[in-house]
């Protein structure tokens, strides 16, 4: 322990607060504070005094200061937990949660004079890797399906299954109980796709679609096929797309669900296709 020198006069404070201290404006008593610390300070070290020593003695100070600063961590924690709550609350309620879907267009639509946000809208990634390569198909890709004469039904399968057994193999496999408990395995025929890109606003107004194939030239869309197979005009046909449109996409989202046995790091297509025959196998 270092020699400590108490015959140093000890600094002239007072425990007693005067009119003039309690007249002075609130930057002045932080001073006035601050200068009696560093006297304080500046004792102790005269004294000899070790910094350990000198943060020892002041521990009530110190102890007292810290509890403040935890309540106000945990008043800001408090009202950020409230917040998120909050807005929660607000975006689970349906009607609240549309009237702000759509405002939040209209303040949109209104910017996008000033500022074209679209090209943000339609990059699947905000921020791109640099270090991402897009692997091209190549033969090799396509010699696993050269000796493949027969493709393999299971059902009630696992997800670790799926991925050593045929995802990290590269083998196409059909399970067929993946569909049971969807919802379009009950509604989905002619006339209720029909009846949808009738009635739905989003559906009606879909200007893109990916890969529309079809055995009836004639039609330049689903609506316009759909439409004419449902009042009879086309009694037979075939046809496939894909619902490119985020929104359009989303709209039949509702009647199916990620298949139970896609491992998790399995990443589905934001899209989703269409198989549609009428009379014809």
């Amino acid at each position: 322990m270092a020699d400590m020198n108490l015959n140093l006069p000890f600094p002239a404070l007072s425990p007693d607060v005067t009119e003039e201290e309690k007249n002075l404006s609130l930057k002045e008593k932080v001073n006035l504070i601050d200068n009696e610390i560093r006297q304080l300070y500046e004792f102790c070290t005269k004294a000899g005094y070790t910094q350990p020593q000198i943060e020892q003695c002041a521990q009530p100070l110190l102890a007292l200061q810290s509890r403040q600063k935890h309540i106000k961590w945990l008043w800001r924690l408090f009202k950020f937990t409230l917040l998120v709550a909050l807005i929660a609350l607000v975006f689970s309620y349906d009607p609240t949660y549309r009237q702000i879907c759509i405002y939040g267009k209209l303040v949109a639509m209104k910017a996008l004079p000033y500022w074209d946000w679209t090209e943000i809208y339609d990059r699947d990634c905000f921020i791109e890797n640099p270090y991402y390569v897009q692997d091209d198909i190549s033969e090799e890709d396509c010699n696993v399906c050269r000796k493949l004469r027969t493709i393999k039904r299971v059902a009630n399968v696992s997800q670790s299954s799926i991925g050593d057994d045929y995802l990290l193999s590269n083998l196409p496999v059909i399970v067929t109980d993946a569909m049971e408990d969807w919802d379009a395995m009950k509604k989905f025929d002619i006339n209720f796709l029909a009846e949808m890109y009738e009635s739905n606003e989003v559906l009606r107004y879909s200007g893109s679609t990916c890969q529309f194939e079809r055995t009836t030239p004639d039609f330049e869309t689903p609506q316009v096929l759909l439409s004419a197979a449902k009042s009879g005009e086309q009694p037979k046909f075939q046809a496939f797309w894909e619902n490119c449109e985020k929104e359009a996409a989303k709209v039949f989202r509702q009647y199916y669900r990620r298949p139970y046995f896609l491992p998790p790091m399995t990443e589905a297509t934001e899209g989703n296709w269409f198989i549609v025959s009428k009379a014809e196998k």
